[in-house]
């Protein structure tokens, strides 16, 4: 009697570099890979590489990824203790994070579903706000929008200065967790806002232990830690056993829309301050540009007056 086997193994491929580290996008059909040389590759369903990112320095490895719930983003956890976020489309480096020590975990979660406002609630914050959203980001209404940089004095051109951080379009809020190798849980708004950072080792009775795994609740109400102890104090010896550490996260969920006010702000900031610092740059370009065709021109009128002459 012959027996159905419901999994069957559809292609094959084969790479010139070990593969260390594989993360499916469940909004795309898009895989990244992590080689040995600290490269992440982006392939489609069909192997056809999107593109390939070289680490940012000699001797980096690739320790975890994560998705942004939309696909869009994707965040790199290196050996450096650094998370790059890239986007996906443009393999544009969007921000860098950097942690005290070794990175042993990332995942990027969304929050999926919003408690309802009480009437009291949203009584009160019509008083406090004259019935306005305080929540919408009406800056454009009074402010120009911000002008291209000239790309001949070495400035990035951007397509979408306003958002150069790809966060305009996130509706619910998302959170990147960090986890390093001396038990601290690093949370990130969009992968950028600083919200919170969770020492695992104040709940395990101060044993040294080391972030495996983190995920929220639908609505981030609770946040759920694994985390592997030691046998003693010390960061040497071999894991013993395994803790779940459970921690209730009601500000998420109560404040979710002032967080992620909070965290669009924060990115707009970070845009504004890169976006001067590149207009400062093309300024002092220009200006050294400047110097060297009047020294040129002047030199030049130098040589063709007889010595001695003044005109």
């Amino acid at each position: 009697m012959s027996s159905t086997n419901p999994m069957r193994q559809l292609e094959e491929r084969h790479l010139a570099t070990q593969v260390e580290l594989m993360v499916w996008s469940d909004k795309m059909d898009l895989l990244a890979l992590a080689n040995a040389r600290g490269e992440v590759a982006l392939h489609r369903l069909t192997w056809q590489k999107v593109w390939s990112l070289p680490p940012p320095s000699d001797h980096m490895r690739v320790n975890t990824m994560a998705w942004r719930p939309d696909g869009k983003v994707i965040a790199i956890g290196y050996n450096t203790s650094e998370v790059v976020l890239v986007d996906v489309e443009t393999k544009e480096t969007l921000y860098k994070v950097s942690v005290e020590n070794a990175i042993t975990f990332v995942s990027w979660v969304e929050e999926k579903s919003k408690p309802q406002a009480s009437a009291s609630s949203i009584q009160n914050l019509r008083e406090l706000t004259g019935d306005k959203p305080y929540n919408v980001d009406n800056s454009s209404n009074f402010l120009p929008k911000l002008p291209s940089l000239s790309r001949n004095f070495g400035s990035e051109q951007e397509d979408n200065l306003e958002d150069s951080k790809k966060i305009k379009d996130q509706i619910n809020l998302n959170i990147l967790m960090i986890g390093t190798a001396v038990g601290k849980l690093f949370l990130r708004i969009f992968g950028m806002f600083p919200c919170g950072v969770v020492n695992v080792g104040s709940y395990t009775e101060g044993r040294w232990s080391g972030v495996k795994s983190a995920q929220f609740s639908d609505n981030l109400s609770q946040l759920f830690i694994a985390v592997g102890l030691n046998k003693g104090e010390t960061s040497h010896q071999e894991v013993e056993d395994l803790a779940l550490v459970c921690i209730k996260t009601p500000i998420f969920t109560e404040r979710s829309t002032e967080l992620r006010s909070l965290a669009l702000k924060h990115a707009h900031i970070i845009s504004l301050m890169r976006y001067l610092s590149q207009t400062m740059h093309s300024i002092t370009e220009a200006w050294e540009n400047i110097l060297l065709e009047m020294d040129i021109k002047l030199a030049s009128y130098a040589a063709k007056v007889p010595e001695g002459l003044t005109s």
